[in-house]
């Protein structure tokens, strides 16, 4: 089960709450899906209302369709409310890519180029290559704007899209014993412009990354910081002057705290039993102090609070990330830097990382003199320092662009996969759409007589090897893209470039073909290993199982210890090393829309969270509770780890955290993975000493 208009509205307060698109009232009109439909309708007319109201103040265009004074039942009111809905997403797609274009062909206009002959008629691909050129000819970001524009447009009208399946899909249902409306309105949805036009979005939406990275990479992007966005961060004047002090006896001084922590992480590493609890630890941020203090540790989501933990034992560590306007992955747990950053007074520091650009992330060092890392540096670092050194990543609810991002750097680069432990997030519908994602990339491609190589990908498929990725987010072809139904493309063929060796673009957009059509997601059978045939020599799939039956109700779980078995695509993901997802939940009320809430009492309902459509997450992190503490509590725990991997993460201060409740919820709640953020009394025993370290001996030379 998929949460998915919490999903909606987590979208609409995160990703896209500058955007202005139209997305649909899901919650509402599906409130009227689940209504008692042997009950009089005495509220029909306040039911219309509301649910019209919602429709016209989220379309943000308005609908021309008013509240009918007539009686409905409930399926001509389903269906009118469906259409409306149909009709607004589809009008606000229409305009929102005629502004698109709109933008594209005006620049083209101004520029006047009288000398490029494919300015003239230019076809859809040939005018974003063009756009590009005129944009980067001038130094700006236009080109950069532009993607981020495409992106929401395509993320709206595939959320809107996909919610209108999801809402027949319940009608259907529920309402058994009434007309199938799939073969009703399905059509009208599939037909629409809103449907079809996503593909050729998409494949602008490659291109335009392809040519932005192809330019971005031609030059170090380190080597431009003599711009002024770089230099101009600290020529405010408002800094005091420096009152003179003893620095050497300050600089020993700080060089002996931090070799303290360091010298009783190790000691703390070499106490903790290596083989049943040490590899259940993760650290929460890196070695970080939770004060935010740099005096001591490195700070939070750094290159170096990782590489401190791994190199003095510590398996797991714990990072959020987040994707920037160019789209680079970066370490980050905040919407902006003004709590960490070196210059609150900078500008940058209190822009969302979403709006800045990797270039301006370098001129706002964080307080320790370092900028925020690459998630590619970070995974590279642990591969360098040991096979068992990984990392844990969460992505933040409303944040679905940084999902596709990651499962692209992971399709693009598979040495780093093993490095990566577990994805987790609160977007139940964000963990299952990337876990769909990386079984795409898992599983043979059906739609061809080749196999897959070690990758995932066809054997027949163009794979670029780019030894100036630094980032590790180009995509691999012209069609790598957002999300569900991005796969991997083929190049520009040679035949379709000019006698100068300039390409021939003409051909971007015709295809009107959805990515994920053939992807028939299958239920695992009782009694059998796997869900899904195995595929065949060819790279077919030889046969499929039949779907079981939804479930009829939403807490029943749906797998029991004995029968749950995982799909074909989990034995692919796995041997290609792809890390674990796991869905994250609270325990106290939602402060999010797309949270779950669960108790450790009613672990049961957890089951129907972790499965959507046949296939599985592999586990749930769970808030901690005081009463996991307890013998109840933890046979709780243990019962939910008989079908799935248990996770535990609690509040800084507020919840315990020490040696003792690690020790409890692994070895009596079979938890495999705790959150810590390492504090000073995590063994009491191990407690930083606070006599001052030997003096150092003098060199002389």
């Amino acid at each position: 089960m998929v949460n998915f208009g919490g999903h909606v509205e987590a979208l609409r307060e995160g990703d896209l709450v500058n955007a202005q698109l139209y997305l649909i009232p899901y919650n509402e009109i599906k409130a009227t899906v689940f209504e008692d439909q042997d009950r009089v309708r005495e509220d029909t007319t306040m039911k219309n209302q509301t649910v019209l109201n919602a429709n016209d103040k989220r379309s943000g265009i308005g609908s021309e369709q008013k509240e009918a004074e007539v009686e409905e039942d409930d399926e001509q009111f389903f269906i009118r409310v469906w259409k409306m809905a149909l009709k607004d997403a589809e009008e606000d797609f229409r305009r929102a890519r005629e502004d698109i274009w709109q933008t594209i062909f005006t620049a083209i206009t101004a520029n006047d180029d009288d000398a490029d002959p494919l300015a003239r008629g230019a076809h859809p691909g040939n005018a974003i290559k063009i756009y590009v050129d005129i944009s980067q000819g001038k130094g700006g970001t236009e080109s950069q704007e532009l993607l981020v524009q495409m992106k929401d447009v395509h993320r709206a009208a595939s959320i809107n899209s996909e919610g209108l399946r999801k809402l027949v899909k319940k009608s259907d249902k529920n309402r058994k014993d009434r007309q199938n409306l799939s073969s009703k309105l399905l059509p009208l949805l599939y037909t629409s412009s809103l449907y079809t036009g996503q593909n050729m979005m998409q494949d602008g939406i490659g291109l335009l990354r392809e040519l932005i990275a192809g330019e971005n990479n031609s030059t170090n992007p380190v080597s431009n910081s003599s711009n002024a966005s770089l230099n101009g961060a600290y020529n405010d004047g408002h800094f005091n002057k420096l009152i003179k002090r003893n620095s050497a006896n300050r600089h020993q001084d700080a060089i002996d705290i931090r070799k303290m922590e360091f010298d009783w992480l190790k000691r703390l590493v070499q106490s903790i039993p290596p083989h049943d609890l040490l590899p259940k630890l993760v650290s929460h941020r890196g070695f970080h102090h939770i004060k935010d203090r740099n005096d001591k540790r490195p700070v939070e989501n750094s290159l170096s609070a990782y590489e401190m933990a791994w190199t003095c034992g510590i398996e797991l560590c714990e990072c959020d990330i987040a994707l920037t306007k160019d789209e680079k992955l970066i370490l980050a747990h905040d919407e902006n830097f003004e709590r960490l950053s070196l210059d609150t007074r900078h500008e940058n520091s209190k822009r969302k990382v979403g709006d800045l650009t990797f270039k301006e992330l370098i001129s706002m060092p964080l307080s320790n003199g370092v900028r925020p890392p690459l998630l590619i540096d970070v995974l590279r670092s642990a591969s360098a320092i040991s096979e068992k050194s990984k990392l844990i990543i969460e992505i933040k609810p409303g944040n679905d662009a940084s999902a596709f991002a990651l499962a692209r750097l992971l399709i693009r680069h598979p040495d780093l996969r093993s490095s990566v432990a577990m994805i987790m997030s609160f977007d139940v519908a964000t963990m299952h759409r990337l876990r769909a994602e990386l079984d795409r990339a898992a599983l043979p491609d059906s739609r061809t007589d080749f196999g897959a190589d070690a990758c995932g990908l066809p054997l027949n498929a163009h794979r670029r090897v780019t030894s100036y990725d630094h980032f590790g987010t180009m995509s691999s072809g012209w069609l790598a893209g957002m999300g569900i139904g991005g796969v991997v493309g083929t190049p520009i063929a040679s035949h379709s470039r000019h006698k100068n060796g300039s390409a021939d673009l003409s051909s971007i957009g015709l295809s009107i073909s959805q990515m994920n059509l053939d992807n028939v997601p299958v239920s695992p059978q009782p009694g059998t290993n796997m869900g899904r045939a195995f595929p065949s020599t060819t790279g077919h799939i030889s046969s499929y199982n039949n779907v079981q039956a939804d479930q009829k109700q939403d807490d029943k779980p749906v797998a029991t210890s004995k029968s749950w078995e995982r799909p074909t695509s989990d034995h692919y993901r796995r041997s290609l090393s792809m890390p674990k997802l796991m869905l994250l939940t609270v325990a106290n009320p939602p402060s999010v829309p797309c949270e779950l809430r669960v108790q450790y009492n009613e672990l049961y309902r957890v089951d129907n969270w972790l499965q959507h459509e046949g296939e599985f997450l592999d586990g749930v992190y769970l808030q901690y509770e005081k009463e996991m503490m307890t013998p109840e509590g933890a046979a709780c725990l243990r019962e939910l780890s008989q079908r799935f991997l248990v996770g535990m993460w609690g509040y800084a201060e507020r919840d315990p955290d020490d040696f003792e409740t690690f020790e409890w919820l692994v070895k009596q709640g079979n938890c495999s993975f705790v959150n810590s953020d390492l504090p000073k009394h995590f063994r009491k025993e191990l407690l930083i000493k606070k006599e001052r370290l030997p003096p150092r001996q003098s060199r002389t030379t």
